[in-house]
């Protein structure tokens, strides 16, 4: 695991080392993953495919706490505190908007355009997760791209 984010660490590096825009970091990640996953499965021992497998309790209790407070750390407080009422309303009432809409839809489409039945407690699971994720993106790119840091002017 901890080659795995060597590599990954080395990917983002000589991504932005050559300037690629194409690809961005979290693909050559998953990438380097797929490809690190695929050598592992085609010449690694049964016991080296049992631990390559991923361990949703390290990430939850070990991984993800560190990626949130690094972030957090990073953030300069008098940007965020300046704009808490923006943030705030759009952290809930975007991602709930989202969460619905994406979950409807999705419920939706699923009946009429694949001849399945997603129960609608499963779509609204899934378009949760995608509304989260939309938000972390949206950071990341401004972040990425030196946009403004005030929200409104």
């Amino acid at each position: 695991m901890l080659l795995g984010l060597i590599g990954a660490y080395v990917a983002d590096a000589l991504l932005h080392e050559y300037q690629v825009h194409a690809l961005p970091a979290s693909g050559a990640t998953i990438l380097f993953g797929v490809l690190i996953g695929a050598l592992v499965k085609a010449i690694g021992s049964a016991k080296m495919i049992a631990a390559a497998k991923f361990d949703e309790q390290l990430f939850t209790l070990i991984l993800l706490p560190i990626i949130v407070f690094e972030s957090g750390y990073a953030m300069h407080r008098t940007h965020f505190f300046s704009q808490l009422g923006s943030i705030v309303t759009f952290a809930v009432f975007g991602t709930l908007t989202s969460t619905l809409f994406i979950g409807l839809v999705l419920h939706a489409v699923s009946e009429s355009a694949f001849g399945l039945v997603l129960p609608i407690e499963e779509a609204l699971a899934f378009a949760a997760l995608i509304s989260a994720g939309t938000y972390l993106l949206t950071y990341l790119l401004t972040y990425l791209l030196t946009v403004t840091y005030l929200l409104s002017y």
